[in-house]
């Protein structure tokens, strides 16, 4: 949709459903191997890159029984990989990809202090994938809020 002010045109993205990697229940996740985002959740349907894309929030999930480390999200923005990152997470635990006024990417379970931005990245062409490295796990989970446009 294109919104007309100014002598200039906006262009409003349009909300995409949730992507998610949902590595539970059958077979479980591999150590090392990264899960991209999917319409379903499932391998079969992973999105792979995507055009024009503005990413709203990611949560992501390990559920173990050894522990893992570390469980990372990884973002390519144009070529570009940004890898999120959390040490020895706690099972069952949901993270958020988060930008602190240093600009470093990271992984947190903390509650925000501030209001946040409106979005995390923007980009021409977007790919988000989950992993994790060791341990015992039976589930990986990640969702995605997304916009296109």
């Amino acid at each position: 949709m294109t919104l007309r002010g100014d002598h200039k045109n906006y262009y409003v993205p349009k909300h995409q459903a949730d992507a998610l990697v949902n590595m539970s229940g059958g077979t479980p996740p591999v150590s090392g191997t990264k899960y991209a985002w999917s319409t379903d959740g499932s391998v079969a349907k992973a999105l792979g890159a995507q055009k024009n894309v503005n990413l709203l929030a990611i949560g992501v999930a390990v559920t173990w029984t050894v522990q893992p480390t570390p469980l990372e999200v990884h973002i390519t923005i144009d070529g570009q990989v940004y890898t999120a990152s959390f040490t020895d997470p706690v099972s069952a635990t949901y993270y958020r990809v988060f930008i602190p006024v240093s600009g470093i990417i990271e992984l947190t379970n903390q509650t925000p202090t501030h209001s946040g931005a409106f979005s995390l990245f923007e980009g021409r062409s977007i790919k988000v994938e989950a992993e994790t490295t060791g341990g015992t796990v039976s589930a990986l989970n990640m969702r995605v809020k997304w916009t296109q446009w």
